[in-house]
């Protein structure tokens, strides 16, 4: 006799429909990459002395260009979620309909253990810095790699919540791989461009493979 679905079966496999196509990942991938890249060009001074020069050739129309440029994740975020909705509604989800997803999907419980491991880690190593253990060079590339760890937890958290393995794995590798950032010889800004490109690998790699295996899915019908 075949088993039937329970209810909770059935939530957990319309909150995982969210994530089956690999192009939230391709939206992460973008959105950490991006990140990545404008965050090196602010912390390593180069966004100063480029709004500089800006104020010398456009006197105050540059504030509104280096705001312009500190919009640039949002634009991304809200620009990726447009491009997927036209992609599933054109191509991946045109037969089985569209899923609005949650407002919220990570438990709350698991968003205050990566609160609190980043607010722990962060503190200890400030902490540490004013006892002259650690050097501030070392706490600022922490304060990085403690989201990096956050953002493992949260991963973990929702591989969990929606039956995925994949992201429990992802957040596993990832927390893991950022922690070698905290050993390199970086600056704040590349620390901060390695950590955006570490992540935004991962991501990619995850939303290609799933990607395809849909789009095969779908030719052989």
């Amino acid at each position: 006799m075949a088993s039937q679905s329970t209810p909770n079966d059935l939530i957990r496999r319309t909150l995982g429909y969210e994530f089956s196509d690999g192009l939230r990942d391709l939206q992460m991938a973008l959105l950490m990459i991006v990140s990545g890249l404008l965050s090196w060009f602010i912390l390593d001074l180069v966004y100063v002395d480029f709004i500089a020069n800006l104020m010398e050739a456009l006197g105050i129309q540059a504030v509104w260009f280096s705001l312009l440029l500190l919009a640039i994740p949002i634009v991304v975020v809200w620009g990726a979620l447009g491009l997927i909705h036209y992609v599933r509604r054109r191509w991946l989800w045109r037969e089985t309909g569209m899923v609005k997803p949650l407002s919220r999907l990570i438990p709350w419980r698991v968003t205050a253990l990566a609160t609190a491991i980043y607010l722990v880690s962060v503190g200890l190593a400030l902490g540490l810095n004013r006892l002259g253990v650690l050097e501030a060079l070392f706490v600022l590339r922490l304060v990085i790699v403690a989201a990096g760890w956050s953002t493992g937890v949260v991963l973990v958290g929702l591989g969990t919540v929606i039956e995925q393995q994949r992201y429990k794995w992802l957040g596993i590798a990832g927390g893991l791989v950022i922690t070698l950032l905290l050993f390199l010889p970086l600056t704040f800004g590349q620390t901060a461009l390695v950590f955006g490109f570490i992540w935004g690998m991962l991501f990619l790699g995850s939303g290609l493979a799933l990607l395809q295996g849909r789009v095969l899915a779908l030719k052989s019908r």
